[in-house]
């Protein structure tokens, strides 16, 4: 039996025998990759699940331009009324969780608004989560779940957005379906990622928050020890957080100085904000020209890069795509675009989303037996946790691999 738990975005360095004596143990104890290279973007799962890139899954962000496939495309008669609600958190909250979400699932197994503007959400689709992931043919390639569901391994699926940050209830569940008997567990515990980013990565309050997850794993080990007579665990901290040391208002900036210019957002280009990119769509050829002329102003030019083709190859990121972008500005490490459309009323402390090469932007593994021999691999990449789940199953890679199995690195 195997139980794998993400830790959302709990760092490589937050694991010490104080905070995290479980963790900690486990990493003494077993294989511990003490870093790991994230992939760019925000589709994790989508990595570690099929072992390669967003180049190839076709998954980059949680948010794509898809107008003929929009989950969201029956607002759209109504957008211009919902805009006026925009402001108001409290109405449009209500709007978007009571009323819009529920409306959606006829077209995708998660779709939330976040706090995309009501004028330009019939625009978006979702990437991920059109299907649920552990379901057949989910992603754009071949995945750990397509193998195991044509081998028949039985596995309890308790991750976003099956149980959605909610590490109590995460617990509760695992606990209850021990006796299942399932040949994996899947779970993620996520108060790293939502509480860091509120009160900051290098808090005392972030020492609170990973020892309590600590806590909870403890639980977890006893439990399935006493109940299995042979579980292997893997811990993955999915990428890391840092702190955010400047602000800046990207929406501002750019529709403002386009407005001055005779281009109307929605009409002639589209903008969507995520926590450190800023993507965009043309519609007309004299747009891009100004919007680059803008991201290369005195107001923006230090704070972050356009994303080349030289840096997509880099990243395995699929630009220019009309899906995610005809092109992308890149925050640099620290910056914090705001408001963005995650987060339109409340600024955070800290951050991922960065260069997923840099020190801070990195998480872990950890593979844990009782009878594993230990050893330490200095850094791994997201994508070796597929092939290295694979090999507890005995089972083969997904046919786009490309990670390398941490149980064969040397």
């Amino acid at each position: 039996t195997i139980v794998y738990i993400i830790l959302d975005a709990f760092r490589w360095d937050y694991i010490n025998e104080v905070d995290t004596p479980t963790i900690y143990n486990m990493s003494e104890n077993g294989i511990h990759a003490e870093k790991l290279i994230s992939s760019a973007g925000f589709t994790q799962r989508s990595a570690m699940f099929t072992g390669t890139f967003a180049d190839k899954t076709g998954n980059f962000t949680m948010f794509s331009y898809d107008p003929a496939n929009s989950p969201f495309r029956f607002i759209k008669p109504f957008r211009y009324f919902l805009k006026l609600l925009d402001d108001y958190k409290l109405i449009s909250s209500v709007l978007r969780h009571r009323i819009i979400y529920p409306l959606t699932k006829k077209y995708a197994s998660h779709a939330p608004t976040a706090w995309i503007p009501f004028e330009v959400l019939h625009l978006i689709g979702v990437t991920e989560d059109v299907k649920p992931i552990y379901e057949p043919n989910a992603f754009g390639v071949e995945s750990i779940f397509d193998i195991m569901h044509s081998e028949n391994i039985k596995f309890e699926y308790l991750m976003f957005p099956v149980i959605n940050g909610q590490d109590e209830t995460a617990l509760e569940e695992t606990l209850k379906r021990t006796e299942k008997e399932a040949d994996i567990y899947l779970l993620q515990f996520s108060n790293s990622d939502e509480l860091c980013h509120k009160y900051g990565s290098e808090s005392k309050k972030r020492h609170d928050i990973t020892a309590e997850m600590d806590h909870k794993i403890s639980l977890i080990q006893k439990r399935f020890e006493k109940y299995y007579d042979k579980v292997t665990f893997v811990l993955v901290g999915d990428h890391g957080m840092m702190d955010t040391s400047e602000i800046v208002d990207v929406q501002k900036i750019i529709n403002s100085h386009a407005n001055k210019q005779g281009l109307r957002h929605g009409k002639d280009y589209l903008l969507f904000l995520d926590s450190t990119m800023a993507r965009f769509w043309f519609f007309k050829d004299r747009a891009e020209k100004i919007i680059k002329q803008i991201l290369n102003s005195s107001e923006l030019l230090n704070k972050g890069f356009i994303i080349t083709n030289n840096i997509a190859n880099k990243y395995r990121i699929p630009v220019p795509n009309r899906r995610y972008g005809d092109l992308i500005w890149w925050a640099n490490p620290g910056i914090l675009i705001y408001p963005d459309y995650f987060h339109k009323f409340e600024k955070y402390n800290a951050m991922h989303g960065y260069d997923s090469y840099h020190d801070k932007m990195k998480g872990f593994a950890i593979i844990y037996s009782k009878d594993i021999e230990p050893k330490k691999i200095p850094e791994v990449k997201l994508i070796d946790i597929c092939p290295t789940i694979c090999d507890l199953h005995g089972i083969r890679y997904p046919k786009e691999n490309e990670g390398r199995s941490l149980l064969h690195d040397k």
